[in-house]
């Protein structure tokens, strides 16, 4: 159990995925705060781990062109959506904020003292932004332990 805190600023608002945007989350202010609770059960070699978090998300995005990096397509663009020939020339900036959660699950079965095998199943949304994850993995450990 415990508290998380995270905090992210960009200068630009990049999220889109048209020429010079990098197709990223990239607010200009985001601030999380959320109550994480993980419980894990150890039964001989398997280990089984469940958790998941509820917190308050909050952001805001500046307009965005659609074409930031080249301005000799941006321009007729903006000429276009002045006279009405095409909607706009940016992506359209905004904030929101609410609750958001995760959940996880999760387990590690340990085949001999350097080799453990395992996986993880997770949940996560906020507004319109859902996720869903799924992981297996072998672990291999070097060395004297």
């Amino acid at each position: 159990m415990g508290i998380s805190l995270s905090w992210m600023d960009f200068s630009k608002n990049l999220s889109y995925f048209s020429y010079g945007q990098g197709g990223y989350f990239s607010p200009q202010n985001y601030a999380f705060v959320s109550f994480p609770v993980d419980f894990s059960r150890q039964y001989d070699d398997l280990k089984v781990t469940l958790g998941g978090s509820v917190g308050y998300q909050s952001y805001s995005q500046d307009k965005s062109a659609y074409l930031p990096d080249d301005a000799s397509l941006q321009s007729p663009l903006e000429a276009l959506a002045a006279d009405g020939s095409v909607k706009s020339a940016y992506y359209s900036g905004g904030s929101k904020n609410g609750i958001g959660y995760n959940l996880h699950a999760g387990a590690d079965y340990k085949l001999n003292k350097e080799v453990t095998i395992g996986g993880q199943l997770g949940y996560n949304t906020f507004g319109d932004y859902n996720e869903s994850s799924a992981q297996l993995y072998v672990r291999y450990l070097f060395g004297d332990k």
